[in-house]
């Protein structure tokens, strides 16, 4: 998980002491699912979730020891009980409708409809944190990137002193984004072409280049990465936040061949799984990295694919 492994992001779990997790439902009540997670937001991981089809009398109820395992603490809930739960580190979370089996199913759908888009949006917020991280760590400080793909959003992820963000996009919309530069106080320069052409910017002059979820859909994706490769800096990082798929590791594997220091982690694995990743331009004159960037490369932990 990318919270745990340290290189690309930064933040860490703060240590927090066992809570009880009594949650004491009404006799009755539906209960669609308990999921357990370990960790703290921004990045908790699922170890796992049981659909249960309601919770019985409070005469049921029964304490489980206290655990620093929040699967095992799932593994002695019955569907026909409630439960006191100690889980150091884990949270569990019970997603019910807090309502009588005796309300009509309707409205009892209506909850669990709107307790999934709650829990998208907590999943949105939580790929925002890392989108930010991302930004924040790896982007050099008064830095001109090329941004393709993304929003509006993004603009204020970028590090303070940042000289200039031109964003890059078939679809973009110039004239938020324009204003969207003015309110994070960062001249931004909207390119209304595809990625494959970066005509705009001369060879070896980007500090960065940063790629919000096309990769995987992209038709000439060589091309794309032969302008990269002219645009930036030696050393200089090309940094993507993509949704998982198999198409995309197939990018990945031919990024390896034309970057050097690939490495790439996975955000929000098991619920909305997306790859976050790096990699930098090779020095194709045998011109060393600079020292800074090496240990960067050299400090990914267990989780990071380094195929360099």
């Amino acid at each position: 998980m990318a919270g745990e492994a340290g290189g690309l992001l930064t933040w860490r779990p703060a240590p927090r002491p066992p809570k009880d997790y009594s949650g004491p439902l009404m006799a009755g009540t539906n209960v669609h699912a308990l999921v357990c997670f370990t960790g703290a937001p921004p990045n908790p991981r699922i170890l796992d979730s049981r659909h249960i089809a309601r919770w019985q009398a409070p005469a049921d109820r029964r304490s489980l020891p206290s655990s620093s395992d929040g699967m095992g603490c799932l593994r002695q809930l019955g569907s026909r009980e409630l439960h006191n739960c100690q889980a150091a580190g884990h949270e569990l979370m019970q997603i019910a409708d807090g309502m009588s089996l005796a309300v009509p199913a309707a409205v009892g759908l209506a909850a669990l409809i709107g307790g999934f888009f709650a829990y998208r949006a907590y999943l949105y917020g939580q790929m925002e944190y890392i989108t930010a991280s991302m930004l924040t760590n790896n982007v050099p400080k008064g830095a001109r990137v090329v941004q393709v793909g993304g929003g509006t959003r993004e603009v204020f992820y970028y590090p303070k002193g940042t000289i200039q963000i031109n964003v890059v996009g078939e679809d973009i919309n110039e004239g938020l984004i324009s204003n969207a530069g003015v309110q994070a106080a960062i001249p931004v320069a909207p390119h209304k072409q595809p990625p494959t052409n970066l005509s705009f910017a001369a060879g070896s002059t980007m500090d960065a280049v940063v790629i919000f979820e096309l990769l995987s859909g992209m038709e000439d994706v060589r091309s794309f990465f032969d302008e990269v490769n002219r645009v930036l800096k030696i050393g200089a990082p090309l940094i993507f936040v993509e949704k998982d798929s198999e198409p995309l590791r197939k990018v990945l594997e031919e990024a390896s061949k034309l970057f050097t220091g690939l490495q790439w982690d996975m955000a929000l694995e098991g619920q909305d799984p997306h790859v976050v990743g790096i990699a930098f331009k090779k020095d194709f004159e045998a011109v060393k990295m600079p020292e800074k960037r090496q240990n960067k490369v050299k400090q990914g932990k267990k989780g990071f694919q380094d195929q360099d």
